[in-house]
Protein backbone atom coordinates (compact mmCIF):
# COMPACT_ATOMS: atom_id res chain seq x y z
CA UNK A 1 0.00 0.00 0.00
CA UNK A 2 2.76 2.45 -1.15
CA UNK A 3 0.56 5.01 -3.23
CA UNK A 4 -1.47 5.23 0.84
CA UNK A 5 1.47 6.84 1.84
CA UNK A 6 2.06 8.90 -1.20
CA UNK A 7 -1.73 10.19 -0.81
CA UNK A 8 -1.02 10.64 2.67
CA UNK A 9 2.01 12.71 2.18
CA UNK A 10 0.63 15.15 -0.82
CA UNK A 11 -2.94 15.89 1.59
CA UNK A 12 -1.06 16.59 4.58
CA UNK A 13 1.29 19.01 2.45
CA UNK A 14 -1.39 20.96 1.51
CA UNK A 15 -3.71 20.74 3.76
CA UNK A 16 -0.46 22.46 6.26
CA UNK A 17 -0.21 24.82 3.57
CA UNK A 18 -3.69 25.40 2.96
CA UNK A 19 -3.82 26.16 6.96
CA UNK A 20 -1.14 28.61 6.82
CA UNK A 21 -2.57 30.72 3.49
CA UNK A 22 -5.82 31.24 5.78
CA UNK A 23 -4.19 32.64 8.79
CA UNK A 24 -4.95 36.05 7.32
CA UNK A 25 -7.34 37.91 9.77
CA UNK A 26 -7.77 37.82 13.58
CA UNK A 27 -9.40 35.06 15.20
CA UNK A 28 -9.90 32.82 12.12
CA UNK A 29 -6.60 30.30 13.06
CA UNK A 30 -8.03 30.36 16.67
CA UNK A 31 -11.51 29.60 15.83
CA UNK A 32 -11.44 27.44 13.19
CA UNK A 33 -8.87 25.00 15.24
CA UNK A 34 -11.51 25.00 17.64
CA UNK A 35 -14.46 23.86 15.51
CA UNK A 36 -12.34 20.87 14.39
CA UNK A 37 -10.34 19.97 17.81
CA UNK A 38 -14.07 19.95 19.42
CA UNK A 39 -16.08 17.82 17.37
CA UNK A 40 -12.52 15.98 17.57
CA UNK A 41 -12.98 15.73 21.11
CA UNK A 42 -16.32 14.41 20.78
CA UNK A 43 -15.43 11.74 18.30
CA UNK A 44 -12.96 10.22 20.84
CA UNK A 45 -15.63 10.01 23.28
CA UNK A 46 -17.51 7.48 20.99
CA UNK A 47 -14.22 6.16 19.62
CA UNK A 48 -11.61 5.91 21.42
CA UNK A 49 -8.33 6.81 18.63
CA UNK A 50 -6.01 8.44 20.70
CA UNK A 51 -5.80 9.94 24.26
CA UNK A 52 -8.27 12.31 25.50
CA UNK A 53 -5.93 14.67 27.70
CA UNK A 54 -3.85 15.72 23.99
CA UNK A 55 -7.36 17.09 22.64
CA UNK A 56 -8.02 18.73 25.76
CA UNK A 57 -4.92 20.60 26.21
CA UNK A 58 -4.82 21.73 22.64
CA UNK A 59 -8.37 22.61 23.04
CA UNK A 60 -7.55 24.72 26.33
CA UNK A 61 -4.45 26.00 24.58
CA UNK A 62 -6.51 27.50 21.71
CA UNK A 63 -8.61 28.98 23.71
CA UNK A 64 -5.71 31.06 25.76
CA UNK A 65 -4.44 32.30 22.60
CA UNK A 66 -8.09 33.30 21.26
CA UNK A 67 -8.32 35.75 24.21
CA UNK A 68 -5.75 37.73 22.91
CA UNK A 69 -6.44 36.92 18.90
CA UNK A 70 -9.66 36.69 18.68
CA UNK A 71 -10.43 40.32 18.33
CA UNK A 72 -11.04 43.32 16.01
CA UNK A 73 -8.61 44.70 13.30
CA UNK A 74 -5.67 46.24 14.56
CA UNK A 75 -6.70 44.84 18.34
CA UNK A 76 -4.98 41.70 18.71
CA UNK A 77 -2.07 41.33 21.12
CA UNK A 78 -0.66 38.16 19.92
CA UNK A 79 -0.56 35.89 16.40
CA UNK A 80 -0.11 32.76 15.47
CA UNK A 81 2.36 33.50 12.67
CA UNK A 82 4.02 30.45 10.34
CA UNK A 83 5.02 28.80 13.05
CA UNK A 84 2.02 28.42 15.14
CA UNK A 85 -0.60 28.07 12.30
CA UNK A 86 1.64 25.25 10.20
CA UNK A 87 2.32 23.86 14.49
CA UNK A 88 -1.84 23.80 15.03
CA UNK A 89 -1.99 22.12 11.50
CA UNK A 90 0.26 19.40 12.57
CA UNK A 91 -1.74 18.82 15.29
CA UNK A 92 -5.04 18.96 13.73
CA UNK A 93 -3.80 16.41 10.73
CA UNK A 94 -2.15 14.08 13.36
CA UNK A 95 -5.14 13.36 15.32
CA UNK A 96 -7.56 13.23 11.74
CA UNK A 97 -5.10 10.80 10.69
CA UNK A 98 -5.45 9.21 14.35
CA UNK A 99 -9.15 8.92 13.92
CA UNK A 100 -8.61 7.98 9.87
CA UNK A 101 -6.36 5.08 10.67
CA UNK A 102 -8.70 3.76 13.61
CA UNK A 103 -11.81 3.68 11.34
CA UNK A 104 -10.35 3.09 7.70
CA UNK A 105 -12.58 5.93 6.62
CA UNK A 106 -11.18 8.78 5.27
CA UNK A 107 -14.16 10.68 5.02
CA UNK A 108 -13.31 12.32 8.37
CA UNK A 109 -11.39 14.79 6.83
CA UNK A 110 -14.22 16.39 6.67
CA UNK A 111 -13.28 17.83 9.89
CA UNK A 112 -11.13 20.49 7.48
CA UNK A 113 -13.86 21.36 4.23
CA UNK A 114 -14.50 24.49 4.73
CA UNK A 115 -10.46 25.78 4.51
CA UNK A 116 -10.53 22.80 1.95
CA UNK A 117 -13.02 24.26 -0.46
CA UNK A 118 -11.79 27.64 -0.03
CA UNK A 119 -8.08 26.96 -0.30
CA UNK A 120 -8.39 24.57 -3.62
CA UNK A 121 -10.56 26.59 -5.47
CA UNK A 122 -8.66 29.71 -4.62
CA UNK A 123 -5.13 28.05 -6.24
CA UNK A 124 -7.66 27.05 -8.74
CA UNK A 125 -8.37 30.51 -9.98
CA UNK A 126 -5.01 31.91 -9.66
CA UNK A 127 -4.03 29.37 -12.01
CA UNK A 128 -6.63 30.21 -14.75
CA UNK A 129 -5.33 33.72 -14.06
CA UNK A 130 -1.81 32.53 -14.71
CA UNK A 131 -0.55 33.83 -10.70
CA UNK A 132 2.58 33.00 -9.46
CA UNK A 133 1.33 30.92 -6.65
CA UNK A 134 4.43 31.17 -4.56
CA UNK A 135 3.65 35.18 -4.37
CA UNK A 136 1.62 36.60 -1.78
CA UNK A 137 -1.86 37.68 -2.67
CA UNK A 138 -5.52 38.21 -1.17
CA UNK A 139 -8.07 36.25 -3.26
CA UNK A 140 -9.14 34.07 -0.36
CA UNK A 141 -12.92 34.75 0.52
CA UNK A 142 -11.97 35.61 3.97
CA UNK A 143 -9.50 38.39 2.53
CA UNK A 144 -12.23 39.89 0.42
CA UNK A 145 -14.82 39.53 3.57
CA UNK A 146 -12.64 41.28 5.85
CA UNK A 147 -10.66 43.56 3.23
CA UNK A 148 -13.17 44.67 0.20
CA UNK A 149 -16.36 43.86 2.06
CA UNK A 150 -14.85 45.72 5.61
CA UNK A 151 -16.50 42.90 7.41
CA UNK A 152 -15.17 42.80 11.16
CA UNK A 153 -11.93 40.39 11.77
CA UNK A 154 -14.02 38.52 15.14
CA UNK A 155 -17.22 37.98 12.20
CA UNK A 156 -14.99 37.08 9.29
CA UNK A 157 -13.49 33.94 11.67
CA UNK A 158 -17.19 33.13 13.26
CA UNK A 159 -18.57 32.55 9.85
CA UNK A 160 -15.85 29.85 9.17
CA UNK A 161 -15.91 28.63 12.47
CA UNK A 162 -19.31 27.71 12.47
CA UNK A 163 -19.84 26.59 9.10
CA UNK A 164 -16.99 23.83 10.11
CA UNK A 165 -18.30 22.77 13.31
CA UNK A 166 -21.71 22.58 11.71
CA UNK A 167 -20.56 19.68 9.16
CA UNK A 168 -18.44 18.18 11.80
CA UNK A 169 -21.06 17.81 14.50
CA UNK A 170 -23.53 16.61 11.70
CA UNK A 171 -20.74 14.36 10.62
CA UNK A 172 -20.27 13.27 14.32
CA UNK A 173 -24.05 13.42 15.46
CA UNK A 174 -26.19 12.70 12.56
CA UNK A 175 -25.35 10.50 10.36
CA UNK A 176 -25.38 6.35 10.80
CA UNK A 177 -21.80 5.08 10.61
CA UNK A 178 -21.43 4.01 7.38
CA UNK A 179 -18.71 4.71 4.77
CA UNK A 180 -21.13 5.35 1.84
CA UNK A 181 -23.14 7.68 3.99
CA UNK A 182 -20.39 9.59 4.65
CA UNK A 183 -19.20 9.92 1.23
CA UNK A 184 -22.64 11.06 -0.10
CA UNK A 185 -22.41 13.61 2.59
CA UNK A 186 -18.62 14.26 1.68
CA UNK A 187 -19.79 15.16 -1.67
CA UNK A 188 -23.33 17.18 -0.91
CA UNK A 189 -20.89 19.33 1.75
CA UNK A 190 -18.62 19.94 -0.71
CA UNK A 191 -20.52 20.66 -3.85
CA UNK A 192 -22.70 23.52 -1.67
CA UNK A 193 -19.75 25.07 -0.13
CA UNK A 194 -17.91 25.04 -4.23
CA UNK A 195 -21.88 26.57 -5.29
CA UNK A 196 -21.80 29.19 -2.10
CA UNK A 197 -18.25 30.32 -2.70
CA UNK A 198 -18.30 30.63 -6.87
CA UNK A 199 -21.63 32.77 -5.89
CA UNK A 200 -20.50 34.85 -3.38
CA UNK A 201 -16.90 35.42 -5.77
CA UNK A 202 -18.64 36.31 -8.77
CA UNK A 203 -20.54 38.67 -7.14
CA UNK A 204 -17.93 40.63 -4.93
CA UNK A 205 -14.68 39.27 -6.82
CA UNK A 206 -14.71 42.53 -8.95
CA UNK A 207 -13.69 44.43 -5.65
CA UNK A 208 -10.71 42.72 -5.72
CA UNK A 209 -10.24 42.48 -9.53
CA UNK A 210 -9.71 46.45 -9.21
CA UNK A 211 -7.27 46.90 -6.53
CA UNK A 212 -5.12 43.83 -7.41
CA UNK A 213 -5.02 45.15 -11.14
CA UNK A 214 -4.82 48.93 -10.68
CA UNK A 215 -1.70 48.11 -8.29
CA UNK A 216 0.09 51.19 -7.07
CA UNK A 217 -0.75 54.71 -8.54
CA UNK A 218 1.66 57.64 -7.45
CA UNK A 219 0.06 61.10 -7.47
CA UNK A 220 0.93 64.24 -9.39
CA UNK A 221 0.97 67.03 -6.73
CA UNK A 222 2.39 70.39 -7.57
CA UNK A 223 2.88 69.37 -11.20
CA UNK A 224 5.37 66.86 -10.28
CA UNK A 225 4.30 63.12 -12.13
CA UNK A 226 6.27 60.39 -9.95
CA UNK A 227 5.26 57.87 -12.18
CA UNK A 228 2.56 55.22 -11.82
CA UNK A 229 2.99 51.74 -11.61
CA UNK A 230 0.27 48.85 -12.97
CA UNK A 231 -0.13 45.07 -12.26
CA UNK A 232 -2.42 41.91 -14.07
CA UNK A 233 -3.60 41.75 -17.60
CA UNK A 234 -5.72 43.70 -18.93
CA UNK A 235 -5.73 46.63 -15.98
CA UNK A 236 -7.87 49.73 -16.08
CA UNK A 237 -7.81 52.03 -13.73
CA UNK A 238 -11.10 54.44 -13.93
CA UNK A 239 -10.18 57.17 -11.19
CA UNK A 240 -8.41 57.03 -7.76
CA UNK A 241 -9.30 58.88 -5.00
CA UNK A 242 -6.34 60.03 -2.27
CA UNK A 243 -6.14 59.94 1.07
CA UNK A 244 -7.75 62.82 3.14
CA UNK A 245 -4.17 63.77 4.40
CA UNK A 246 -2.89 64.38 0.76
CA UNK A 247 -5.52 66.69 -0.13
CA UNK A 248 -4.53 68.50 3.20
CA UNK A 249 -0.93 68.94 2.39
CA UNK A 250 -2.14 70.60 -1.06
CA UNK A 251 -4.86 72.66 0.55
CA UNK A 252 -7.35 71.98 3.27
CA UNK A 253 -9.97 70.30 2.43
CA UNK A 254 -8.86 69.35 -0.91
CA UNK A 255 -10.06 65.74 -3.10
CA UNK A 256 -7.31 64.87 -5.28
CA UNK A 257 -8.92 62.54 -8.41
CA UNK A 258 -6.43 61.24 -10.43
CA UNK A 259 -7.72 60.01 -14.14
CA UNK A 260 -5.28 57.32 -16.55
CA UNK A 261 -6.35 57.90 -20.03
CA UNK A 262 -7.06 54.11 -21.71
CA UNK A 263 -6.00 50.84 -21.18
CA UNK A 264 -2.68 49.16 -20.16
CA UNK A 265 -2.81 45.81 -21.25
CA UNK A 266 0.32 43.38 -21.21
CA UNK A 267 0.92 40.65 -24.05
CA UNK A 268 2.10 37.20 -23.73
CA UNK A 269 6.44 37.26 -23.79
CA UNK A 270 6.09 41.20 -22.42
CA UNK A 271 6.52 41.96 -18.84
CA UNK A 272 3.42 42.03 -16.67
CA UNK A 273 4.35 44.99 -14.92
CA UNK A 274 4.03 48.19 -17.90
CA UNK A 275 6.61 51.22 -18.00
CA UNK A 276 5.85 54.32 -16.36
CA UNK A 277 2.70 56.19 -18.19
CA UNK A 278 3.81 59.32 -19.74
CA UNK A 279 3.17 62.96 -17.39
CA UNK A 280 0.34 64.10 -19.86
CA UNK A 281 -1.45 60.54 -19.49
CA UNK A 282 -2.29 61.65 -16.04
CA UNK A 283 -5.01 64.41 -15.32
CA UNK A 284 -5.44 65.77 -11.77
CA UNK A 285 -8.68 67.73 -10.92
CA UNK A 286 -8.86 69.17 -7.72
CA UNK A 287 -12.76 69.08 -6.25
CA UNK A 288 -13.98 71.76 -3.71
CA UNK A 289 -11.44 73.94 -1.03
Amino acid sequence: MWWIVILALIVCVGATNIINFMDGVNGITGGYSLAVLVPLLLMNRKIQFMESSFLIVAILSVVVFCLFNFRPKNRAKCFAGDVGSIGIAFILLFSIGKLVIQTGDITWLSFLVVYGVDGCLTICHRIMLHENLGEAHRKHAYQLMANELNMSHPVVSLVYMVLQLAVSLVMVYALPDRVLVHWVYLGIVIALLAVVYLLFMRKYYHLVDRTDQAGVVHERVSGTVVGTETEGMGAQLDACAFPPDVGAAVGGETEIVVMLAGEITSSPGRSSVPPPLPADSLEASFLGT
